[in-house]
């Protein structure tokens, strides 16, 4: 005879997923406080909204010498742009002209929940629009970290205006990265698979978007300029096949394994290498 679960096991399914969705949708913490002049760049603190309203802001860093051209860069989930200053630094002072801002949900932009690129890719397309609308640029490469990466690859799929993208740390699933969070704390991939299937449908719902729609294995092989997949072999929340599988799904794709490195680890494992590898790419992109 079949049992079916009764109303306190239900209950409490039903209390999981909402807190587990909590989790995933909130706001959050920012990194510590990094701004360029702690690196001797001036910037002008920007900000511009969204199609959708949301307000974003950002710093526009100018090189101390000509520009090469012009770098967006894109940060991850966790923090906000504070944490990859270092490395829009570096980008800065060998010639390139940064914009750096905080995505929705993030630091010190505006927006209550975090949907991992279903509605991120219009900061990014804001962006691209306040380049264009106040500077008059109308080519741009894009720089983008973990959920940055793969918010990267919508927008370079929808906007003609990116002519280059390195996406490092890009996941194929979204709920790749809840089943790797699983695998980082001991939990076998295969019983992780449907909580996580179960949390982003929790999560759309509550979030009123279909956040699997961002998954970057859905895009990649929609960006039509050059990508540059960066992945570190140690990182637990894509394998080395998936990364493969996305460089090979974009027309112009091309990875680069970094040994050793873990999640988007590879700028700080080894920063002058990364960004010999990643300004040669902008170059040649770009110019």
């Amino acid at each position: 005879m079949l049992r079916f679960p009764g109303k306190a096991a239900i209950l409490i399914a039903g209390a999981g997923l909402w807190r587990a969705s909590t989790i995933l949708l909130r706001r959050r913490v920012p990194d510590r406080p990094d701004p360029p002049s702690a690196y001797g760049l001036a910037c002008e603190p920007v900000e511009f909204a969204a199609q959708d309203g949301t307000l974003l802001r950002g710093w526009w860093i100018q090189p101390p010498q000509p520009a090469d051209g012009t770098i967006v860069i894109v940060h991850g989930h966790n923090g906000s742009m504070d944490g990859d200053t270092a490395t829009a630094a570096r980008l800065a002072k060998a010639g390139w002209r940064i914009l750096m801002f905080d995505l929705r949900a993030h630091g010190r932009s505006g927006g209550h929940a975090v949907t991992f690129g279903a509605r991120e890719y219009l900061d990014v397309l804001a962006a691209l629009d306040w380049l264009q609308g106040t500077h008059g640029i109308t080519a741009v490469g894009l720089l983008g970290f973990s959920m940055g990466a793969g918010v990267a690859l919508i927008a370079a799929a929808l906007d003609g205006r990116v002519r280059a993208v390195v996406a490092d740390g890009a996941i194929g699933r979204i709920a790749d990265a809840i089943v790797g969070l699983g695998r980082t704390k001991g939990i076998p991939p295969a019983l992780m698979i449907l909580p996580a299937r179960a949390i982003l449908l929790a999560a759309s719902v509550r979030a009123g978007v279909w956040i699997p729609w961002a998954d970057p294995l859905r895009w990649a092989g929609r960006v039509p300029c050059p990508v540059l997949f960066i992945h570190g072999v140690e990182d637990p929340f894509n394998t080395v096949a998936g990364a493969r599988r996305l460089a090979a799904l974009a027309p112009r794709g091309q990875l680069w394994l970094v040994a050793g490195a873990g999640h988007r680890d590879a700028c700080r494992r080894n920063p002058e290498t990364y960004d010999t590898r990643v300004l040669a790419f902008f170059a040649e992109c770009l110019s």
